[in-house]
């Protein structure tokens, strides 16, 4: 008796370590520390292209497979026949494991708008045959690239920066020169331009923003002498 006791206890005692194993097989393929979203759906109008990337924000690593799905969910027929990688709807294995808190950036994909100005798609992250992501996004053919206000403004040419403020997506607004690091705002507010300055605030222009010498829209309104209603108007934004 005294024997079979012991024999009980020593497999009970087994049984808890197998069920406190982390290492084990009901937990390997856990999805719980993994946690895939979409960082960035955009089209580029200067190349036709669309890029995509994907981020990690688990704990970690993949070990399996990770997709890449996307659908044309276009309102009309002749919108649904538009493609992206040549194929209104598909699914990309994405290859390696995606670390915790990093971010992977696939081979961009054409879209071809077939004769169309809006194509709508979307998108899903599939993991290990789980959903984790899901996002769709309408794309126009004739957007305005990042630089375009930026490179407007540069040219001098007023009256077109004025225009494409109006359709401007944020991305172009905040636009930051790779170089000097100034944005919109801060070229608007150098130049004493309060028409355009105003339109751009009223957009979402950052204010706050630093060019490569740590300088705000506010100090190059005062560097240059802006005006009064230029300086109080920025002045104003801030504080």
């Amino acid at each position: 008796m005294l024997l079979l006791l012991i024999f009980n206890v020593h497999a009970c005692n087994c049984g808890n370590d197998k069920k406190r194993n982390p290492k084990s097989p009901d937990s390997h393929n856990s999805t719980k520390d993994i946690q895939l979203t979409f960082k960035e759906l955009s089209y580029d109008v200067t190349t036709h292209q669309f890029t995509y990337s994907i981020q990690n924000k688990g704990t970690d690593p993949t070990e399996g497979k990770v997709s890449f799905r996307y659908k044309n969910t276009s309102a009309t027929p002749a919108q649904q026949q538009a493609t992206l990688g040549g194929a209104t709807e598909q699914t990309i294995a994405i290859s390696g494991p995606i670390l915790p808190h990093t971010t992977t950036t696939p081979p961009t994909l054409p879209i071809g708008f077939k004769g169309q100005q809006t194509v709508t798609f979307t998108f899903q992250l599939i993991y290990l045959g789980t959903k984790m992501s899901e996002e769709t996004r309408t794309f126009d053919q004739d957007a305005i690239s990042p630089d375009a206000i930026d490179t407007a403004l540069k040219n001098g040419d007023f009256d077109q920066v004025l225009a494409l403020i109006n359709k401007a997506p944020l991305v172009a607004i905040n636009y930051q020169d790779p170089r000097s690091k100034d944005t919109p705002l801060m070229v608007a507010a150098q130049a004493g331009r309060l028409d355009i300055v105003t339109q751009l605030l009223d957009k979402g222009a950052e204010i706050n923003m630093l060019d490569a010498q740590g300088r705000n829209a506010l100090m190059l309104a005062a560097n240059n002498k802006g005006s009064k209603r230029l300086l109080s108007k920025l002045y104003n934004v801030i504080y």
